[in-house]
């Protein structure tokens, strides 16, 4: 695998999508399905006949099978996006173990897998944030990899 731009920007949407979906199945489970409540007219059984109103209430049938079946296609899309995410994490992984340039191999190591910003890596390697930034773009562009 060639690392490139491309590959880590799908790798940060990857778990971009991972948390969003997550927070979507959170939203079903701190929200729960409100019953239906109605009011029916009708009249108590003995006589006179008196005209009262009962209140009557459940959950809508179809609504809760259409949110569970909404549910469990969430949880087998987030299981799917993580096996995908982690495989690429594999990838990435060995292949950043490929590389020969150590100082790159960290840069990219700091940045792309455990997210530091520029100027914290280059903090860390006593180099300017801008040199950071620098040495990457020439890396990837020395790659030439069509994207």
């Amino acid at each position: 695998m060639v690392l490139t731009r491309k590959i880590f920007e799908d790798y940060l949407n990857i778990e971009h999508e991972i948390r969003r979906l997550n927070r979507k199945l959170d939203y079903y489970s701190r929200h729960p399905l409100s019953s239906e409540h109605g009011v029916v007219k009708g009249s108590m059984g003995g006589f006179p006949y008196a005209q009262c109103h009962f209140v009557v209430g459940a959950p809508d049938v179809k609504t809760s099978t259409e949110r569970h079946e909404r549910v469990m296609s969430l949880m087998i899309e987030i299981g799917n996006k993580k096996n995908e995410y982690e495989n690429m994490q594999f990838e990435i992984d060995m292949a950043i173990e490929e590389i020969s340039d150590l100082e790159i191999k960290q840069i990219i190591q700091l940045k792309y897998i455990e997210r530091w910003t520029d100027e914290e890596i280059g903090e860390e390697l006593g180099l300017e944030r801008s040199t950071v930034s620098k040495k990457l773009t020439k890396y990837f562009d020395s790659l030439n990899v069509e994207v």
